[in-house]
């Protein structure tokens, strides 16, 4: 299990952009992809709504939670991202 913590930039906070770009990575892959808002609340990545949902804002700290074969490859991955969010 790996866990990579981020920070949103993007002053909508994580909006429906950003999710469907979860979505579709969390598509691409086999692992499990979650996201952990500092409160403890979990989504799954691959559902974008639920993501939203979450009502994660600008400056607020999160995890995307990696567990599987591939979680290296998405780890690289979501660290190309990261300057998009």
């Amino acid at each position: 299990m790996k866990e990579i913590e981020f920070s949103l930039t993007d002053p909508l906070g994580l909006h429906m952009r950003p999710a469907a770009a979860f979505a579709r990575l969390a598509h691409d892959y086999k692992s499990r992809i979650q996201i952990v808002k500092s409160t403890g609340e979990t989504a799954e990545a691959r559902s974008m709504l639920m993501t939203v949902r979450m009502g994660i804002r600008q400056g607020e700290v999160f995890r995307i939670r990696l567990e599987g074969e591939d979680e290296s490859a998405i780890a690289d991955c979501l660290e190309k991202m990261r300057g998009e969010l």
